[in-house]
């Protein structure tokens, strides 16, 4: 398994949590406010290290997985669910639950890989693509 994907799709959890309680933007505070300090819900929303694009390619990525397979990457990358209390709450075995994340993985790193070409110049997946393809990389 890819750890690059891991990775990405760990921090794509944490970013979906945020983004479904509303936790991200600004706060809805007086304007007297915004020069102070912002705590975790507010303020720029993107993980540290991570282009805005990879977040939304990946988030791309798990909406197109079928049902099955999303349904395990949420389990397992937003609500932290163990392998073992994924499979118990989604009713499928141990096994099967390893077997659908290897695949998710799978499907997620190859449409990411696929649309590569429309991430920014910065994102470390167009340079991957553009050594694989052997091209210079355009301006």
């Amino acid at each position: 398994m890819n750890d690059g994907i891991k990775v990405l799709l760990s921090r794509w959890g944490r970013w979906a949590i945020k983004r479904d309680s509303r936790g991200l933007g600004y706060p809805s505070t007086s304007p007297m406010f915004r020069d102070a300090p912002k705590g975790d819900g507010f303020g720029d929303a993107l993980p540290i290290g991570i282009a805005e694009t990879d977040i939304l390619a990946v988030d791309a990525a798990v909406m197109r997985l079928p049902e099955g397979l999303r349904l395990v990457v949420i389990y397992i990358y937003q609500r932290c669910y163990s392998l073992r209390d994924a499979a118990r709450r989604l009713g499928f075995s141990h096994q099967s639950v390893g077997k659908y994340l290897a695949d998710a993985h799978n499907k997620i790193s190859l449409d990411i890989e696929n649309q590569c070409d429309q991430n920014s110049r910065q994102s470390p997946m167009v340079h991957r693509c553009v050594k694989n393809k052997l091209e210079p990389a355009a301006a």
